[in-house]
Order: structure tokens, then C-alpha cells, then sequence
């Protein structure tokens, strides 16, 4: 008999036992409190355990549950169902879902409002529809989470420790001060669209991301900012306004900024960034890191002041450049509007400005610079081109300098130029020339201005100097025409004038100077050789130390010299032309004027 009652029990224990494990727990709500940790809400008059599929909709009155002390487990959970009243499930600690997920049916509504040391995890999939509001937590466990429409509301922190994905709208509203949303582990996925309008740090860890193959859209105010950090790579950024900070790693295969909008980049060189197209009247402001762009277009203003810019694909437009530092490199051509650069480095990438302000010391190497319409130097400046550079002032280019400025070479194999066809002015300040330099433009020098050309060929339409100065050193100087009051010095190699010659002091220490009608108000040419290719010539005050004077090979050019001093140890010649002078002064002992004429005539006025 007793072995028979042990039997039943037994039997009985084991049913009992497989009917708990994986039963189905449904909210009744009968305990008259909202505490998931309440028995007597439940139907099983037991608080839900890891082994139980929890249900929450209650049929003729509102679900109205809360997670308020320790960690509630349970193995799948499902908010809402066929109950005509809303359902709902506020988690302020711990949610442990097991392998069965979780699902939230239209009538439901699931608020995680939690410490983020108290997580809500998942083992399997939680799908939340457009029924789920993030406002303080941690998403966690081996599983993930999908959600239509999720809006991450509130400025407490939010911790992504798993795979999050969204296909709909992320919406981050913080309403009151920023937020910061966490990637510890895993991923957040984007496939639709993540929103906001206010001030947002969004940063992975290190192996984490952030994925949006969707669009990030930001509409932040004047103060506000939306900062990635860490990996990230999303398919299309649009910035209405604003500013958008990204740090690492990050690849954006479309941006489109409006007026008013920033992006701003940063970091060391090892971040890198990887634009595709960028449109936009906004502003790329880009303060470090390694930056590649496949193309900018129309884009209102670019602030370069470290890191790189690389465009590498296509040209790209840009209204306004902005580099005070960093480097512009990449094979593809900028057509800029307005350029100013300050201690700026350009690398193998064409450049076009219709204007372009020169703000202190800058480097040009493989690369071509060219200004349209017109140029500024207003403080003293610099160019070092390298590796065939070249800057260009087209014809239809006017540039004022009214600091002092050096074009210099850098060294390599290959020569750089300055290519100038437009109209260069300089009032006051000097001009360095130390490259090789071609074009047919104009040069005009105000009182006190200078040019100083050394060791180079050069050559140009025209010069214009008042009271200013050029000198040359072994320097080939070929030039239309010279005009004006200034003093020229040549020292060395040539200094050929094909037209006219115009000048109040000139002096030829050595090498080969010629003009077409020189008219020269005083003269020195102490060695080397002085020929004039026109028909006549005039020189005011005219100092014969060495060196020879000659003319047309047909012997037709004819020199008028007012007062002609003949000085100096040195052979002077003058050959293949007429010499008529006012006044002739040998100031040297007769053994010492070697004066030899070849074809020519040397006669006085009076005569």
C-alpha cells in the first residue's frame, strides 16, 4: 500500500514538474499593483522564471507593468496581442530574456528607463516594432534587437552591447540637454534613417561600430552638434544644420550639407576618413586625420587647417578655401572661388582660384596654382614650389602685393615655375624671384618696390617702375620693354630688353645686357657687353669703365650721349655704331684708356 501512494506522488511530481518547465505565464494584473515581482499578478500566482514564456496583454483593461527591483529573467517575452486596451512594460532595473526573444505586438509599448549597470538582454531575437522608447540602459546579451521605430529619448546614457538594428527611424531626443549613446560591443545598425536636432556623442568602442546603410540626417541649432566616435560607415549624411564631429575612422559614401551646416573632422593622421560625393553650400572643416574625398561639389566653404584633403577621383567646386595648415593632396583639380593660404602645403593637386589671398609661408610640390581674376599679398609671404610646380597668373589675372613676397625653389630634380600673364603690382613692398619664370604679363613697381631676380631664366612682357628698383644676378632676364624711373642692376649672364628701355640708372657690373630704344638717364657699365638692336639710343650720363657698346650689325644705330665719361683699367670698346656725345671726360691716365673702336664712329655735338 505504501509503495502503491509512493508511486502516485511520484508520477504526480513529474508532471507537475514538465508541466512548469516552458509554461506560458500570462499578466493579470490581480495583485492591484503594476510589480512584475508581485506573484499575484501573474496567472501561475508565481513570479515568471528563466524557463517561462511571459505574455502581457490583458484582455478589458490596461497593461500596466513595471520592472522596479532586481533582475526579472523569463525566456521569451510577448507585450500586447488581441486586447482592445494598451499594454505596456516599464523596466526601470535588469530584463534577462532567454533564446525565445522577444515581441511587441501593435498594442504594446516597451519603455527600458534603467541604471546601465542593469541591463536588458537577450539571447534570442527582441523584435520591437515601433513599440519600443529607449531612455536609459543597456542593450545587451548574445541575441540582438530589431526595431521599425525606435526613438532613444533623454539625456541619460544608452548602452549598445549587442547588435541593434533599426530599419525604420532612429529619432534621438534628448529634449533638454545632450546625449551620449554608448557602442560597447556589436553594432548599431541603421538601415532606415537616424535623426536629431540636438546635441548627440555617439562613440564605439574599439571593435564596435556604427552602421548606417541608410541616412543620418541632422538638424541641429547654431550650437549644437552631432560627434561620432569611433569606427563608423554610413551610406548618406545629410546635415541641414548644425555641426557633425567625426574622430576615427569613418566612411560616408554621400554627404549633402545646406548652408549653414559643418563637418567638422579631427584626430591624428591614423584616422581615417573616406568621403564620397559632397554637395552642398555647407562648411568641411577639416582639423586633422587623413581625409580622401571622390569629389566636392559646389560646396560653400572649406577650412583646412591640419590633417590632409585628398581628392583623388573627380574636380572638385568650392566657393571658399580657408588653409591655414595641413595639406592638400590627390591627382583630381580644385576650382575654388575664393582661396586664402596661410602656411599651407600642396601636393600633386591642381589648383584654380578665381581669387586668392597669400597669408605667409606655403609649399607647392607636383602641383599647379593658378589665379583667374585676382591675387592679394598683404603681409610678408612665401612660395617654395618643388618637383615642377608651378604658379600661374593668367591673363586675365591682377595681383597686389603690398607685402613683401619669395617665390623659391625646393630642392629637386625637376624645375618649378612662375608663369605670369597678367598684371602684377606691387606699391611699396620687395619681390624675391628665385625660380624660373615665363609669360608675357606686366610688372608695375611704386616707390620703394623691388624686384630681385637670382640665378634663373626669366622672362615677361613688361616692367614698369617708379622710383623703384630691380636687380638681377646671373639671372637670363629677357623683357618687351622696361619704362619708368627705376634703378636697375645687372650682375652677370644677360639682361636683353627687345623693345624699348626706359630708366633712370642703370648698371651692368658684367654679362650681356641689350635694349631695342634705350633712353637712360645715367649709366655705368663696368665689364661685359651693352648692345643697342634699334636704330638709336639715348643715355644721359654715361660711365665707360669696360666692357664694349654696339649696335645694329648694319652700322645704322646711332647713340646720343649728353656726358660720356671713359674710366678704368679695363678695354672699352664701342663697335657698329655712331657715338654722339655733348660731352667727353677721360678720367685715366692716357695708359690706361684703352678705348678701340670697331665699325663705329664716335664724334661731339659741336662738331
Amino acid at each position: 500500500m505504501h509503495s502503491y501512494i509512493f508511486s502516485i506522488v511520484f508520477v504526480a511530481l513529474v508532471f507537475f514538474s514538465s508541466c512548469v518547465t516552458g509554461r506560458v505565464v500570462q499578466w493579470t494584473a490581480a495583485g492591484g499593483n503594476p510589480l512584475w515581482d508581485s506573484p499575484n499578478n501573474w496567472d501561475s500566482f508565481a513570479v515568471p522564471t528563466a524557463d517561462d514564456d511571459v505574455i502581457i496583454n490583458v484582455a478589458n483593461i490596461a497593461g500596466n507593468v513595471r520592472i522596479g527591483s532586481g533582475t526579472a529573467t523569463c525566456k521569451s517575452l510577448t507585450v500586447g496581442g488581441n486586447s482592445a486596451t494598451a499594454q505596456s512594460l516599464t523596466i526601470f532595473t535588469g530584463l534577462n530574456i532567454g533564446s525565445g526573444g522577444a515581441s511587441i505586438l501593435p498594442n504594446g509599448q516597451v519603455t527600458l528607463n534603467a541604471a546601465p549597470s542593469t541591463p536588458l538582454t537577450t539571447t534570442g531575437t527582441f523584435t520591437g516594432n515601433s513599440k519600443f522608447t529607449f531612455i536609459s540602459g543597456t542593450l545587451g546579451g548574445s541575441g540582438s534587437f530589431i526595431f521599425a521605430n525606435v526613438p532613444f529619448n533623454g539625456t541619460a546614457l544608452k548602452v549598445i552591447n549587442t547588435t541593434v538594428t533599426v530599419t525604420g527611424v532612429l529619432d534621438v531626443s534628448p529634449y533638454t540637454g545632450p546625449a551620449v549613446i554608448n557602442i560597447a560591443t556589436q553594432a548599431l545598425v541603421v538601415k532606415g534613417t537616424i535623426s536629431s536636432s540636438a546635441t548627440v556623442t555617439l562613440a564605439s568602442a574599439k571593435g564596435a561600430s556604427f552602421q548606417v546603410p541608410g541616412t543620418l540626417s541632422y538638424q541641429g541649432g547654431q550650437t549644437d552638434s552631432f560627434t561620432i566616435l569611433g569606427d563608423a560607415t554610413i551610406a548618406s549624411m545629410m546635415v541641414t544644420s548644425g555641426t557633425i564631429i567625426l574622430n576615427d575612422n569613418v566612411t560616408v559614401s554621400s554627404t549633402t550639407l545646406t548652408a549653414g551646416a559643418t563637418v567638422n573632422v579631427i584626430g591624428p593622421a591614423t584616422s581615417i576618413r573616406k568621403f564620397g560625393d559632397v554637395t552642398g553650400q555647407g562648411i568641411v572643416n577639416i582639423q586633422g586625420g587623413t581625409n580622401s574625398f571622390s569629389s566636392l561639389t559646389s560646396v560653400g566653404t572649406v577650412q583646412l587647417s591640419g590633417g590632409a584633403l585628398i581628392a583623388n577621383n573627380k574636380a572638385s567646386t568650392i566657393s571658399t578655401l580657408v588653409q591655414t595648415g595641413g595639406q592638400i593632396q590627390g591627382g583630381a583639380g580644385l576650382s575654388i572661388g575664393s582661396a586664402t593660404l596661410t602656411n599651407a602645403g600642396i601636393v600633386s593637386t591642381p589648383i584654380t582660384a578665381s581669387t586668392l589671398r597669400i597669408h605667409g609661408f606655403s609649399q607647392i610640390s607636383a602641383s599647379a596654382l593658378t589665379v583667374t581674376a585676382s591675387g592679394v599679398i598683404e603681409i610678408d609671404s612665401q612660395f617654395t614650389l618643388s618637383n615642377g610646380a608651378s604658379f600661374v597668373v593668367a591673363p586675365t589675372a591682377q595681383v597686389t602685393q603690398s607685402g613683401q613676397f619669395q617665390i623659391l625653389p625646393s630642392g629637386s630634380t625637376v624645375a618649378s615655375t612662375f608663369s605670369h600673364n597678367g598684371r602684377w603690382t606691387s606699391s611699396t613692398s620687395d619681390l624675391k624671384v628665385l625660380v624660373g619664370t615665363n609669360g608675357n604679363g606686366q610688372f608695375q613697381f611704386g616707390s620703394g618696390a623691388s624686384m630681385e631676380i637670382t640665378g634663373v631664366t626669366f622672362l615677361t612682357g613688361s616692367i614698369s617702375m617708379t622710383s623703384a628698383s630691380l636687380t638681377s644676378v646671373a639671372s637670363y632676364i629677357t623683357v618687351g620693354s622696361i619704362s619708368g624711373t627705376g634703378t636697375i642692376q645687372s650682375n652677370g649672364q644677360t639682361l636683353v630688353v627687345t623693345d624699348s628701355f626706359q630708366a633712370s640708372s642703370v648698371t651692368v657690373q658684367n654679362g650681356f645686357a641689350s635694349a631695342g630704344k634705350p633712353s637712360i638717364t645715367s649709366f655705368d657699365l663696368q665689364f661685359g657687353t651693352f648692345n643697342i638692336t634699334g636704330t638709336a639710343g639715348s643715355i644721359g650720363t654715361l660711365l665707360f669703365e669696360g666692357g664694349s657698346i654696339g649696335g645694329a650689325a648694319s652700322g645704322s644705330t646711332v647713340l646720343t650721349v649728353d656726358s660720356l665719361t671713359v674710366t678704368g683699367t679695363q678695354p672699352k670698346t664701342l663697335a657698329s655704331l655712331s657715338t654722339v656725345f655733348t660731352s667727353l671726360n677721360m678720367n685715366c691716365d692716357v695708359a690706361q684708356c684703352q678705348l678701340f673702336t670697331s665699325k663705329a664712329k664716335l664724334s661731339s655735338k659741336s662738331s
